[in-house]
């Protein structure tokens, strides 16, 4: 058997199914046997007619064959990924965003009768994230996940290049910060019971992230001091408690350990008890807004944007600084002194 042409017509491709093999931009294969051996790879043009030439000149050895990429299959990929992933030490958040991209990934190719990671092309990636319809962040995040797998591959040599490189992110509206005001607060720990209130006011006053604080054991707590591990800088941090929080952690139950597991010692579902919780006092309450309000508490304070961001476990500053620069006290207060200045100017001009 021969060299013989192949277009992989996409699913929308109104040419697919009827064998037409020239009238459409679809991606060309040359598939068949080469001097007795099986031979499979990517003609590397949607043109018919320089795939044809491409193909004779392969036959008569007059050009070197294409670099085939190894017959790996899509499931195995994914597969291999996430044991790459655990074997990093990637923390617990992150492993399941990728658990869950291997699982949506892995629909999407079955759906559309994809096997080898080689098929995979970058309007598969595009059809795939329009199938998601996730929103703007959500899917940049995605973006880069997937960009992430379609790398580790190339590196085992599984494919030639990465489909989701040409793929432009979606624009992102950073959200305005949105720290909790007091009288929020209020109603927050009116509604709250005694465990879930001590779990709010651990958020508010350590700026844990909620899936850390869902795995709070009692080691952590030293002398007042709250030990925070940061993943992302790897920087131990300290951070002081107030007394009557310190009581109250001690006055719980443990659970497996754990100061707040209620219905299973899986932190995922610690924090998803809660978060469902806090949306039931009301809408637009969630989790990170504690967050939110611990780092706003200490700009106002003067404390300096750096150690905010240790604070916080931020991996740069920048990170910080995009979303709180605009509630560091000793920008706004310089702000405000320039608009002044420009009141005696604008007085000198109407005396003249």
């Amino acid at each position: 058997m021969a060299l013989v042409i192949y277009r992989r017509h996409r699913t929308k491709c109104p040419q697919r199914g009827t064998g037409n093999l020239k009238s459409c931009e679809c991606a060309i294969w040359l598939v068949g046997t080469l001097f007795g051996e099986r031979y499979r790879a990517s003609a590397k043009t949607r043109n018919f007619k320089a795939a044809e030439k491409q193909r004779a000149k392969l036959e008569q050895g007059e050009e070197p064959k294409l670099q085939q990429p190894k017959n790996t299959t899509i499931k195995d990929a994914l597969s291999a990924f996430i044991s790459d992933c655990e074997a990093r030490k990637l923390n617990r958040s992150t492993r399941s965003k990728y658990k869950l991209l291997q699982d949506n990934l892995a629909a999407f190719a079955e759906r559309n009768h994809l096997i080898g990671i080689a098929e995979l092309q970058a309007e598969d990636v595009r059809r795939f994230r329009q199938e998601r319809s996730l929103g703007a962040r959500t899917a940049s995040k995605e973006l880069e996940r997937i960009r992430c797998f379609f790398n580790f591959c190339i590196s085992n040599e599984w494919i030639a290049k990465n489909p989701a490189k040409s793929i432009k992110a979606p624009q992102v509206k950073p959200k305005p910060t949105l720290p909790y005001s007091a009288l929020e607060l209020g109603k927050i720990f009116e509604h709250a019971d005694f465990r879930s209130a001590t779990f709010y006011k651990l958020l508010l006053h350590s700026g844990l992230r909620i899936l850390d604080a869902s795995t709070m054991r009692p080691e952590r707590i030293q002398d007042g001091k709250l030990f925070i591990y940061q993943a992302k800088t790897g920087q131990p941090v300290w951070v002081p408690l107030p007394p009557d929080l310190v009581q109250d952690l001690g006055k719980l139950t443990l659970v497996g350990g754990y100061y707040f597991a209620v219905e299973s010692e899986k932190p995922e579902s610690i924090a998803e008890y809660y978060r469902k919780k806090i949306h039931k006092i009301q809408d637009g309450f969630h989790a990170h807004r504690f967050r939110d309000t611990f780092a706003v508490n200490l700009l106002q304070a003067g404390v300096p944007l750096e150690e905010v961001s240790i604070l916080l476990g931020h991996s740069s500053v920048k990170i910080t600084e995009q979303h709180y620069a605009p509630w560091v006290a000793s920008r706004q207060t310089r702000l405000e002194e320039l608009v002044k200045r420009t009141w005696k100017t604008n007085l000198a001009l109407v005396k003249k």
